[in-house]
């Protein structure tokens, strides 16, 4: 993506290979690279020197290597990575109720030997999507003294009350800080949370 701004015109994606000799004519400000056995992890330098920001992407079981200046993240499956990410910069258009200081997310350094984990819940009150949530950091053992970003998805119906309400029990279960950000559409059902962390794995 090389340019983010309040319209999604100009959001620009553009799929590479490591095949593919190429270099950006400017700098992106954001890399994704998505990796599996069969697609290896590149040089640190070709991925650095090709965005502002650089996310490596495990897909279910392996190891993977956590590199300084770079944002790695372990994912249950290709679903659960899109979902989020479709989440996110949906969020990031919709400036909601709550909205991240996207600045600060460009300067924000993930701590060396870091890994970033997502978990979800959905629930058609805020009171079940919390507890929804909550059983599943129970079930992966979350835990983090870092800052975790939680994106909170609801209907038009939704109220700053209702967001407040689950960060509020977020933040008292999980004893961390989390910093929101969230859209509504119409057409949404429930309320949906996706919270993302960065732990040492």
């Amino acid at each position: 993506m090389r340019k983010h701004s309040n319209s999604t015109a100009k959001h620009r994606f553009t799929a590479y290979g490591q095949d593919q000799g190429w270099r950006p004519l400017q700098l992106l400000d954001e890399v994704h690279w998505i990796n599996t056995s069969a697609n290896p992890l590149p040089h640190s330098e070709l991925l650095v020197s090709a965005g502002r920001i650089v996310h490596i992407h495990q897909i279910g079981p392996g190891g993977i290597p956590t590199r300084p200046g770079v944002r790695t993240y372990r994912w249950a499956s290709e679903t659960a990575l899109t979902e989020f990410w479709a989440s996110f910069y949906l969020a990031w258009e919709a400036s909601g109720l709550l909205s991240l200081n996207w600045d600060s997310y460009f300067a924000w350094q993930a701590p060396q030997q870091s890994l970033g984990l997502v978990i979800s819940g959905w629930g058609k009150c805020p009171g079940t999507a919390i507890d929804m949530l909550l059983t599943q950091a129970a079930a992966t053992r979350l835990a983090t003294d870092l800052n975790a970003v939680l994106i909170i998805e609801g209907n038009t119906s939704t109220t700053l009350g209702d967001c407040l309400e689950i960060v509020n029990a977020l933040e008292s279960n999980l004893e961390f800080a989390i910093t929101t950000t969230s859209w509504v559409s119409p057409s949404y059902s429930g309320y949906g949370l996706k919270l993302l962390t960065f732990c040492q794995p």
